[in-house]
């Protein structure tokens, strides 16, 4: 009688990739980030990753749908990446930045340009904190490992690089930071988990750019985590551009921890991709913060764009506004389930929260789950949600002053992701998604 042979499910075959990563880094790495990386392996061979079972997963089967399109016992090739490989694909942002490449995970020499700092911003591989100062990465995240989604627990148990970006006391950096994540997908699929970790000091300032490319023709799929601490009176801007190759997945989790009086912006355009997942939390834990969350999904195909987004307000008289906007085509799909938390300590708040969506075909579909927990009495908090198609007495009025159908549609779709768009405040970025924007509706 033949064996049979029995298909390990992806739990355990990541659980095995884990302990293995585990005890080739054992020496590289301190006795408290190792018990860090132990825990969170602990916590997915209990729990696993998230099926359709999971309400936070109920629309994105996602697990499933990535253990039909990898097999995760596979290593990542390693081939160099020359700039002529990814000059038609990176962003030309026609002005000096700081430029940091990550390739199939791995910090690239080549591609990166670090060399020249401005003053009061330090960057670094995060491999470099690990083997230098680990219990300093590994104080960020051990009291977290517990109380976050099941992607960024495994994120936790295998990263082994990524950024580590510190932006000094009263620093403002002109520059932005360009975050550059490539898979190179050339000779077989890429799975990688990068995790980055960003610290703006008291009253700086800091732009950041994050872009998602892949250079080959295999699937990828992106697990990336980042940590981010805005100190008071400090002020951060994040753009992430997501306009991957139609076999790219990605799960994007970023945590934003703000203090008192500090101001956080991000923006985040989902142009392209297979499954694309964005978890987004912003905690309040000082008095006078200001939180703007927005986001635009642009698809269709088969792509899917969920966006979680947490706001947790622990601390009186501050503001949170997010606005959501997202246009299906063919066969997309898209989720928005935001949260807004008031805690008792939070009075004065003002939350504001709109998710818009127009869907261009009857077989492109959206789920919408706002919600409110509020614990305190003196707070102005809002949320609302609208899905249909455009507007036809708007189409009605463009088409009275001699505007072609075609046109008009275009017009009130350009404004209607413009509401969005308006809020990056980095010309070359903007120019350059509105620019893709506007040829979508040609």
């Amino acid at each position: 009688m033949s064996e049979q042979v029995v298909k390990k499910n992806i739990n355990e075959v990541l659980l095995e990739k884990i302990e293995t990563n585990r005890q080739r880094l054992k020496d590289a790495s301190n006795a408290s980030l190792d018990h860090v990386r132990g825990e969170a392996a602990g916590i997915l061979a209990e729990k696993g990753l998230p099926s359709a079972k999971n309400e936070e997963y109920r629309y994105l089967n996602i697990s499933k749908n990535l253990e039909k399109r990898f097999d995760f016992s596979q290593e990542n090739s390693v081939q160099s990446l020359s700039s002529q490989d990814v000059s038609d694909k990176t962003l030309d942002l026609g002005q000096e930045i700081v430029k940091v490449v990550l390739v199939n995970g791995v910090f690239s020499e080549t591609l990166s340009d670090i060399s020249n700092l401005p003053a009061g911003l330090n960057v670094s591989k995060v491999s470099d904190v690990l083997l230098q100062n680990p219990d300093k990465i590994a104080s960020l995240i051990q009291s977290k490992v517990h109380n976050t989604d099941e992607f960024q627990v495994l994120n936790t148990a295998m990263f082994e690089e990524g950024v580590f970006v510190e932006v000094e006391k009263n620093a403002i950096i002109d520059q932005a930071l360009y975050l550059e994540f490539i898979n190179d997908t050339r000779e077989s699929k890429s799975f990688n988990s990068p995790r980055s970790f960003v610290q703006v000091g008291q009253s700086a300032q800091l732009n950041i750019v994050e872009n998602h490319l892949t250079v080959g023709e295999e699937a990828s799929f992106t697990n990336i985590a980042t940590e981010i601490y805005v100190a008071p009176n400090a002020n951060l801007k994040y753009y992430k551009l997501q306009n991957d190759k139609p076999n790219a997945s990605q799960v994007n989790s970023t945590t934003i921890h703000q203090e008192r009086d500090s101001v956080a912006t991000t923006v985040t355009v989902s142009l392209d991709g297979d499954i694309v997942r964005n978890n987004l939390g912003f905690v309040l834990h000082g008095e006078g913060c200001l939180a703007n969350m927005y986001g635009l999904s642009l698809v269709d195909g088969n792509t899917v764009v969920d966006h979680h987004t947490t706001v947790d307000h622990t601390k009186a008289h501050c503001d949170s506004n997010e606005l959501y906007k997202g246009i299906y085509g063919d066969r997309s799909k898209g989720v928005f389930n935001g949260k807004i938390f008031v805690r008792p300590n939070a009075q004065k708040t003002n939350a504001f929260q709109s998710n818009k969506n127009i869907l261009l075909t009857d077989d492109a579909t959206i789920n919408t789950k706002p919600q409110l927990e509020i614990w305190a009495d003196d707070v102005k908090c809002s949320h609302g949600c609208t899905n249909g198609q455009l507007d036809d007495d708007q189409l009605f009025y463009l088409r009275a002053r001699g505007i072609g159908e075609e046109k008009a549609r275009s017009m009130l779709l350009f404004a209607f992701a413009e509401d969005v768009l308006e809020n990056i405040s980095f010309e070359p970025l903007k120019e350059y998604i509105e620019n893709i924007v506007a040829s979508r509706f040609e």
